[in-house]
């Protein structure tokens, strides 16, 4: 599978985040109706994304209404570029917000914020960290662990950045 580390990604984290309190008032659409929702049906759990797309558009409108006139616009935003991605993207990104999920809490608080550290860097940081996520996502573990410690990854990323790199190889596909 071909990893693709995207603003995308951060946005459906932030994404989720900021959906879930207004949904968990909301409940899931269709619950309660005889319906069982996907992660009871199967074992797998739906993400806060693919909830809100199971409500209905006038449950989306409450659940956004409750947001800060900002913090809601850059929300609309953020739906519509996901609206926006390929099938292929979007199962890319599901797969990367399952994998946060499946880490114990303190490493997922460990990714969480080197996420917005990442989006804290100057973008040719960014595109350069980019660069390397690359390189190491068909690596075994073992092979990133060498990577990481070896003398050019050292001498190519400040210790930040080294750290950052790091806390987000947790969401590279296991090789």
């Amino acid at each position: 599978m071909h990893f693709r580390l995207s603003g995308l990604f951060w946005a459906a984290i932030v994404l989720s985040a900021s959906l879930a309190p207004p949904m968990a008032a909301q409940g899931r659409h269709g619950a309660g109706m005889g319906r069982r929702p996907r992660a009871e049906r199967s074992g797998a759990r739906n993400t806060p994304i693919e909830d809100f797309e199971r409500m209905s558009p006038d449950e989306q409108k409450k659940a956004l209404a409750k947001l800060p006139p900002e913090r809601r616009q850059k929300i609309e935003e953020q739906l519509q570029t996901l609206k926006n991605l390929t099938p292929e993207q979007r199962s890319n990104l599901m797969q990367q917000y399952n994998r946060l999920n499946e880490l114990p809490p303190g490493r997922q608080e460990a990714v969480r914020n080197a996420l917005k550290k990442f989006g804290n860097q100057a973008p040719e940081r960014q595109q350069a960290m980019r660069d390397e996520l690359r390189a190491l996502a068909p690596m075994t573990p073992e092979e990133r662990q060498t990577r990481m410690g070896s003398p050019e990854f050292r001498n190519n990323y400040n210790h930040n950045e080294q750290q950052i790199i790091k806390d987000m190889s947790d969401l590279l596909p296991r090789n």
